[in-house]
This record gives C-alpha cells, structure tokens and sequence, in this order.
C-alpha cells in the first residue's frame, strides 16, 4: 500500500485518521512532502511521527520525503514576523522561495526510484 500526505504540523494530514486503521497488517510504503526541511535528518523525524500514526500492525517497507509547496499564507506570516526577528524568519522565506514548483520531475524520479528499490 502506498500511504501519501503533505507534512501539517511536523505529521500526516489529520483527514488521513479515519482511514489508517486499514493498514494493519499491511506491507506499508510511506512517502510525502514537506514545506520546511530539505535535511534527510528533519525528513526522518518527520517519518518517525508518519509512522506511530499507523497501526502497530503495519510494515513499514519504505520511505521517501521531498520538499513539497506551501500556501502563500505561509510567506506572508514569515515576510510580518521577518520585521521583528529577521535572523529567525528570513531562512524561512528563503526555503519558501525554494520550495517553489516542489514536488518537480527531479523530486519524481528519486520517489520512483525509490519505490523501485522498495523490498
């Protein structure tokens, strides 16, 4: 099965709730997109919580995170907190810029790539 969601608050679309229960005993893939990161090691924590939302029955057989598009909400916020801590929201609206037209055909390829080497 292969178990999809943008990252909302650090975990799976809450919408996603109901349906989880399905997946016990099921041989799972993970995959997703985040808006901050670009880090393997923030996409791993990110798992992590992907993860303990499934059942304890489910196996996990693979993973693979991209950063993925934000609201344009989101850079206004950071553009109006930027005025008062620029050092902390300014990296912010850097990533958004960067995460522009994510998940793109390079971010593709490696999500293909890793289904193919998926067990």
């Amino acid at each position: 099965m292969l178990v999809g969601s943008w990252t909302d608050k650090g975990g799976m679309d809450p919408a996603l709730d109901s349906r989880l229960g399905a997946l016990d005993g099921k041989r799972v893939f993970l995959f997703g997109t985040c808006g901050f990161g670009g880090s393997q090691a923030y996409y791993d924590c990110v798992f992590d919580r992907f993860q303990s939302a499934l059942p304890e029955g489910a196996q996990v057989v693979g993973r693979f995170m991209c950063q993925g598009q934000m609201p344009p909400a989101v850079r206004e916020r950071c553009v109006k907190m930027a005025e008062q801590e620029p050092k902390r929201f300014e990296p912010m609206i850097e990533n958004f810029d960067r995460a522009l037209g994510h998940p793109d055909t390079t971010d593709l390829d490696a999500f293909e790539a890793a289904l193919r080497s998926a067990p």
